[in-house]
């Protein structure tokens, strides 16, 4: 009878680490965050731009993370497609709701108003939530 080689045991080596271009660690394929989970978002008031084709708002966002500080500025829809990206992403988890969407009186000062609350406070559920930050 012939007998049958074992394969030798495998040993555990050093995990493979690199740098990808926005500055996160890749180890072994999994993603590893290069912050500690602490971030602060707020949304400041509605700005006008104005545009040939069109005036529309962005609301500025400032916030702070274990890497430095935070400052863009992002129009309504954007939230919505950030929402959607998070929902595919993390389907089954919950992620904060936004505030619907209106045909018109987009520009009324009551409307802006109330976008910016609900915007700043979706941000702020997000931050407060780990599998997200």
């Amino acid at each position: 009878m012939a007998q049958s080689q074992q394969p030798a045991p495998l040993k555990p080596g050093p995990p493979t680490s690199l740098v990808n271009a926005g500055g996160n660690c890749v180890v072994s394929g999994l993603y590893v965050a290069q912050n500690d989970g602490y971030m602060e978002l707020a949304v400041g008031a509605p700005v006008l731009k104005k545009e040939t084709l069109g005036d529309y708002h962005e609301y500025p966002i400032v916030g702070l993370d274990s890497n430095g500080r935070i400052e863009c500025s992002r129009r309504f829809n954007l939230f919505f497609e950030f929402r959607e990206a998070l929902l595919q992403r993390y389907a089954g988890l919950y992620i904060p709701p936004l505030p619907a969407k209106k045909l018109s009186g987009k520009g009324e000062a009551t409307t802006l108003i109330e976008r910016q609350h609900f915007l700043d406070l979706f941000l702020k559920e997000c931050c407060a939530l780990k599998y997200l930050v």
